[in-house]
């Protein structure tokens, strides 16, 4: 008969001990030191005109001014923990019906849409939602977001716009400095605008990147604000050259470790995994782009939108989705999932390829879908889980599963990502509410026509730092791409189209173009409803790839970074994968990742380089304080080695016996470990 028929310990012992345990991890989160989130007081140097703040869906005067008193009603509501909030978009008919300007077409019949309906706000009381592990929404937080009249504004708002001119350019073209369009939009053009050589050049010279900006342009620069700045330059920091080492090969690349590495795109983008099939050849998914999930099959090519459409180049049509037009329906994709005559169902799709393909993917991914395809391919391609595991990688016995396996990790990264989303809601809604980029190209289009005194002196002043920061080409180069979107031939193609004529006459340049700076969006309602800073892509994105981190091996027994199995990079049509002879890790693949789909959201023209960076941050301590909270449930020691975003490598650890983990970093494996000083929590912010 075994000595031990039933667990040990059980019943009320198993009772205490678990209390034990549920109040040692909230001690944890109690003693870990605390965030206070301040914004920029931008919020008060420009009221009442609110110029810098998220007003998306609030009225607003013809000029794009938000009218008076409805911010502060708006501010009020969120800031409360129950939503009292009604509001007037100032479009309203007779009856008390919302109005617009703007018709929709059904991009598949072409039959007119019924008239948009008013956008609503997306969770915005999120932030005071209480978690019952890891840290609190309120423990952690952000930076304050850079001013409008920063010089790293500037650069901020001229990277948008050069991402919005090469949208369509394939990754490699750009790195190549070229303009070659991935295929013709519908004028017929074959290019965009300008090069990216000739767009790199332009922000490379900018102030922000010089060793010793202008006194006249730039404030003296915080130290998050200067780490923003290093992490932008390639990796020989201390000697950049005289404009930096901002280059087509770094723009729209991620900051942390393996991030700038080529190919531009994450492997876990492109690639399948060994399946428990294969095509006639005999041949596996891995190069085919094919992710095995159970018994069915996740395709990594994407349908994308059109190729050169943009929206939101004409006033009317900025100007309804700003009072809150849901003008969403207004897309018509490149690429569609059709039947040929006596063939079976096809997806017609491609590898992402250009920056439109990367925005069209975070348009409509279920937010931690690439971190879920990211694990699925890892676990496919065999890559160990942490040897620091109990279970798993050469235990005689013991398999992973219900710990520290596929099911374990598959539902952690789905907890930890609803956790990131309440925490960078409260940073969005009830502490920065940052305007989003399109609201800038608003404010620098209304500058531009002279639309003097609507802003305040400060405002005034403010915007016109920012308008003689930015390079004159490139706002040369906007114009005439905005020129081209109105045209005929694209405005055609966009599906949404305004009744009305501009509220106010756009001036002419010197050269008869439209004095038009707004912002090219990817997307016809530009940006969700809510505000730009913290990032939500981007704060999943710096909790899920920590997990990943965490639970795969990211180092070999020598010490060395695992080394991912392939390197491939699309074709430049994107129908295809090519092998390239680089050299990858497994740990830059996943930072690649996080980089690639937080700032798919900034080439779509939705969110500025600060959110993603600073986002990023915030979500990775929320995963770490999630681990650190679990680990002690686990009962046998039990250990995850990993390198965080800033390059520093973590190791998380429990101790049996013991309810309070160690948590230790080092600037490099092979350097003295030391036990993670309490200013690691908080050193993103200060």
């Amino acid at each position: 008969m075994p000595t031990n028929q039933t667990p040990y310990p059980e019943g009320e012992d198993r009772s205490k001990r678990a209390s034990e345990i549920r109040a040692a991890a909230d001690k944890i989160r109690a003693e870990r030191p605390k965030v206070i989130t301040k914004n920029n007081g931008e919020e008060d140097n420009y009221a009442p005109y609110y110029i810098t703040n998220f007003t998306k869906g609030l009225p607003h005067d013809d000029h794009g001014v938000v009218k008076k008193g409805a911010f502060e009603k708006f501010r009020d509501a969120i800031n409360k923990p129950e939503w009292h909030f009604d509001v007037s978009t100032g479009n309203e008919d007779a009856q008390g019906n919302t109005t617009y300007c703007s018709t929709i077409e059904d991009p598949c019949t072409g039959k007119k849409l019924p008239a948009p309906s008013f956008r609503t706000w997306e969770s915005p009381l999120a932030g005071h939602v209480y978690d019952l592990q890891g840290p609190d929404a309120g423990d952690v937080g952000m930076a304050p977001a850079p001013r409008l009249d920063s010089c790293e504004l500037a650069v901020e708002m001229a990277e948008v716009y050069a991402a919005a001119l090469l949208r369509d350019v394939p990754f490699s073209t750009i790195e190549a400095g070229k303009d070659t369009l991935i295929s013709p939009d519908p004028a017929g053009n074959t290019t965009a605008v300008a090069t990216a050589q000739e767009l790199i050049k332009l922000i490379a010279g900018m102030d922000w990147f010089k060793k010793e900006p202008e006194p006249s342009c730039c404030n003296k620069p915080t130290r998050q604000e200067t780490n923003r700045r290093k992490a932008r330059l390639e990796k020989d920091l201390d000697k950049p050259d005289e404009n930096g080492k901002f280059t087509c090969k770094t723009f729209l690349r991620g900051s942390a470790p393996g991030a700038k590495e080529s190919p531009f795109l994450s492997q876990f983008l492109l690639v399948g995994n060994k399946g428990h099939t294969c095509n006639e050849k005999g041949e596996d998914y891995i190069q085919q782009g094919y992710i095995e999930y159970g018994t069915q099959v996740i395709d990594q090519r994407v349908a994308v939108h059109k190729v050169g459409v943009d929206f939101m180049t004409d006033w009317c049509s900025w100007l309804d989705v700003q009072n809150g037009a849901d003008v969403t329906e207004a897309v018509e994709f490149e690429s569609k999932r059709e039947c040929e005559p006596k063939q079976e169902c096809g997806f017609k799709g491609r590898f992402i390829t250009t920056p439109r393909d990367l925005a069209t993917y975070v348009h409509y991914d279920a937010l931690y879908q690439a971190y879920l395809n990211a694990c699925l391919i890892m676990q496919g391609l065999k890559i160990p889980f942490d040897q620091g595991f109990p279970e798993g990688k050469g235990h005689p016995t013991r398999a992973a599963f219900a710990t520290f396996g596929g099911p374990h990790i598959l539902s952690l990264l789905t907890e930890v990502a609803t956790r990131a989303l309440k925490a960078v809601r409260r940073q969005k809604f009830n502490y920065h509410c940052r305007t989003r980029p399109e609201g800038i190209g608003g404010l620098l289009t209304a500058y531009e026509n002279e639309e003097d005194g609507r802003f305040g002196k400060k405002g005034e002043a403010a915007i016109g730092k920012l308008y003689n920061s930015l390079p004159s080409d490139l706002l040369g180069y906007i114009r005439d791409h905005n020129q081209r979107q109105n045209g005929p031939s694209i405005k055609h193609a966009r599906k949404v189209t305004c009744t009305k004529s501009s509220p106010f006459t756009m001036g002419k340049d010197q050269n008869g173009k439209d004095q038009n700076l707004l912002l090219p969006m990817a997307f016809p309602e530009g940006s969700p409803m809510h505000p730009s800073y913290g990032a939500g892509h981007a704060t999943v994105a710096g909790a899920c790839v920590t997990i990943l981190k965490a639970f795969f091996e990211m180092y070999d027994d020598d010490g060395k970074e695992c080394k991912f199995p392939c390197a491939y990079k699309p074709s430049d049509d994107g129908m295809s994968l090519e092998k390239v002879p680089d050299e990858l890790t497994v740990q830059g693949e996943l930072n690649k990742l996080a980089a690639n789909i937080s700032i798919g959201r900034n080439m779509a023209g939705v969110h500025y380089y600060s959110d993603y960076y600073d986002s990023l941050r915030m979500g990775e301590r929320i995963a770490v304080g999630i681990l650190q909270e679990q680990i002690i449930t686990y009962g046998e020691k039990v250990s995850m080695t990993f390198e965080t975003f800033d390059g520093e490598v973590v190791v998380l650890e429990s101790q049996p016996g013991s309810l309070k983990p160690l948590f230790r970093y080092h600037s490099g494996l092979g350097s003295k470990s030391g036990i993670v000083p309490s200013s690691w929590w908080t050193k993103h912010v200060y």
